[in-house]
């Protein structure tokens, strides 16, 4: 059974960098119109260099054969008094409000970019919609939990010394306190999911089967937690 030998992909032969501005130049020439370095590479088909391009457009816009527009983002074209074939002054006019027009397009698409990259680093930072999930039901049985010790100290009536009565309070001071900040950011991520989705809060609520302390009937009083009379019936 024979095999065929898959041929290597060939790569283009760099060439000389003696040869290399005659190449870019006679491009330039041709083509007559206003290219980046990069477009000068892909349409070379890599056969000058990065380096090579770059240190050969400097050279020729030294020599005055090539001009030069745009600082940050540069386009080079063939300097027109030296082409085959002079264009009119109406021609160079053009070519310079289209290099004007290319160069205010880059400006604004980079801009855009930016713009975009930092969007997606900030929604990155952000929770997932999974991960925001499970910390609401972890939150969610946590108060519930803290409700039920809570509950259960305010209806001691078990005789207790001044020590046990100050332990207590001290305890319910920190579960209190506790309760109050996971119900905030509670609060703050499910804020967070209608930010992002556009949904209505009760919505939300139903959709993630939250159940808030409102709709129980619990009110987070300043010195005890209060059942409404309707849950204790």
């Amino acid at each position: 059974k024979k095999y065929k030998m898959s041929k290597k992909k060939e790569t283009p032969a760099k060439i000389k960098d003696s040869e290399a501005e005659q190449v870019v130049l006679d491009y330039l020439t041709k083509q007559n119109r206003p290219y980046n370095a990069q477009q000068i590479i892909d349409n070379l088909h890599g056969a000058v260099g990065k380096t090579q391009v770059n240190k050969v457009l400097t050279a020729l816009s030294e020599k005055g054969l090539v001009v030069v527009r745009g600082e940050k983002s540069k386009i080079y074209f063939r300097k027109q008094e030296e082409v085959e074939g002079e264009k009119s002054e109406d021609s160079l006019k053009e070519m310079d409000a289209l290099v004007t027009k290319l160069t205010a397009e880059h400006s604004s698409l980079a801009e855009e970019c930016r713009n975009l990259s930092d969007r997606v680093k900030g929604l990155q930072s952000q929770l997932t919609e999974a991960e925001m999930d499970a910390e609401i039901k972890r939150l969610e049985a946590e108060n519930k939990k803290l409700g039920t010790k809570l509950d259960a100290l305010s209806t001691n009536k078990v005789s207790v010394t001044d020590a046990d009565r100050k332990k207590a309070e001290q305890r319910y001071e920190r579960l209190r306190s506790a309760w109050t900040k996971r119900k905030r950011l509670s609060k703050d991520m499910v804020g967070l999911i209608q930010e992002n989705t556009g949904k209505k809060l009760k919505d939300i609520e139903e959709e993630l089967c939250i159940e808030t302390d409102e709709s129980k009937g619990v009110v987070l009083g300043d010195d005890i937690v209060q059942v409404s009379k309707k849950r204790r019936l």
